[in-house]
């Protein structure tokens, strides 16, 4: 899926602008995906770095899991 593929780059230490561009899509759609992972993987909102860091921690603890 998409996101799966958006999140494997945020864990890879792709910016969001390196994603929306290697994707051909705008920033605010990789905003707007990153929101949906995080609510999907249950972490609180968080307009800061933070958010990046608990989306890459949670890949990293269930990779191979089906995330």
């Amino acid at each position: 899926s998409v996101q799966i593929e958006i999140l494997k780059d945020i864990a890879a230490g792709l910016s969001t602008t390196e994603i929306a561009r290697t994707r051909g899509v705008s920033e605010q759609a990789i905003d707007k995906s990153i929101a949906r992972i995080s609510k999907h993987l249950g972490l609180p909102k968080s307009a800061d770095s933070h958010q990046r860091v608990q989306i890459v921690r949670a890949y990293f603890e269930n990779k191979g899991q089906g995330v």
